[in-house]
């Protein structure tokens, strides 16, 4: 276990195979301040009751909430089979959360988010800085519908996003709310800060010269059955030179696919080839849409420079981040974990490698989104 407490921001981390366990160290390494919200980002095998009730009874009174992940980004890095603790002090921020149910209705849904705002007790005086996030299940395929309805009503409250992971398994995703496990669930946080803030979103990619569209596909179910009317995988192989045969995530975290919307591209990550020749994403894909192959620039060169622009000079209390798991997997392949550990640590980044992230209204893929939180001018930290 490997913890460090600030003053501000705490944080802690355990790799204690016990879920009682690892929650005493987290404990442990956050001390006994007053918390506003702790977050908890954990890997999938302690999504289990005991955990969530050791949870209840070390934070007492606490507003607590996490989520199942494909990965974890600690104090010390880079991490696999651990959890992370993010707690926010109450001196320093005030905020409320609410449950979301993707099956309501859109203008239910609105609403929850106009309540939220309107019952949230911090003081603008004191607290003069605002910013959303919404923690998403992964594999519900809800993203889309939930972030639809609850980012108008948010209006200029900037906000991001995550959903959930399992690892590389693609079989269960878990959120924790009021003390348990749950699934096809969302949860939106709300947060008053006496620090400024700053919502960020990275990609290392830009538009190449290969299109392609969409002529068979059921966004539902996130599957393209045809591209350029030809079966989807064939032809997504050809046009990266590779055979169906060998398409793997690797190939997926290499070569994305970009759409555009806003004036803007997007990347639309691919999660797995199916069976039958389908590809199905990570997010949702319509029919007649043109995807563009994406160019790729050097991921950890293009993070440490997104990062230095985002600090600007200013001294990051910590930064909050939910980096996709094809990002993990591109840097993974390429045995430089130890060069991302290191670039997060200088950086403060706290989070977890998730099935899809939330950039305001947009839901995204292979992105790394979150929110920098700066340190007081004085060098109160």
């Amino acid at each position: 276990m490997s913890g460090h407490t600030g003053q501000i921001i705490l944080r802690s981390w355990s790799a204690a195979p016990d879920p009682t366990q690892a929650i005493s160290e987290i404990a442990d390494g956050i001390g006994g301040r007053k918390l506003a919200l702790l977050c908890l980002f954990l890997s999938p095998e302690y999504a289990r009751p005991e955990f969530a009730a050791a949870a209840t009874q070390a934070f007492p009174d606490t507003l607590i909430i996490g989520c199942t992940t494909a990965g974890e980004i600690t104090p010390a890095g880079m991490r696999d089979n651990s959890v992370v603790a993010v707690a926010f002090s109450a001196e320093n921020f005030s905020v409320s959360a609410t449950c979301i149910d993707p099956e309501e209705a859109p203008d239910q849904l609105a609403g929850k988010v106009l309540d939220l705002i309107a019952a949230e007790q911090g003081n603008p005086a004191t607290l003069p800085h605002r910013f959303a996030f919404l923690l998403n299940d992964g594999l519900a395929r809800h993203e889309d519908r939930v972030i639809s309805a609850v980012s108008p009503s948010l209006g200029d409250i900037a906000h991001f996003g995550g959903s959930a992971g399992d690892g590389l398994e693609f079989s269960e995703t878990r959120l924790l709310w009021d003390g348990a496990f749950h699934k096809n669930i969302s949860i939106l946080t709300l947060v008053r800060s006496r620090l400024p803030i700053q919502v960020f979103r990275i990609e290392n990619f830009s538009p190449g010269p290969t299109r392609m569209v969409v002529t068979e596909a059921d966004p539902a179910a996130r599957v393209v059955s045809r591209i350029n009317d030809e079966p989807a995988a064939e032809e997504y192989a050809r046009l990266i030179g590779n055979s169906t045969s060998q398409l793997s995530p690797f190939h997926f975290a290499s070569h994305p696919v970009l759409v555009q919307a806003g004036g803007d591209y997007h990347v639309r990550a691919i999660q797995k080839i199916e069976e039958n020749g389908e590809i199905r994403f990570f997010s949702a894909v319509d029919q007649g849409l043109v995807l563009t192959m994406a160019e790729r620039h050097d991921l950890l060169h293009h993070l440490e420079e997104s990062l230095a622009r985002i600090v600007d000079g200013r001294r990051p209390e910590a930064m909050i981040g939910f980096d996709c798991v094809l990002r993990k997997i591109e840097i993974t392949s390429s045995q430089r974990v130890a060069e991302m550990s290191d670039l997060m640590r200088r950086y403060r980044v706290l989070g977890f490698n998730t099935y899809g992230e939330q950039h305001g209204a947009m839901h995204v893929n292979q992105t790394f989104t979150g929110v920098a939180i700066f340190a007081d001018e004085d060098g109160d930290a």
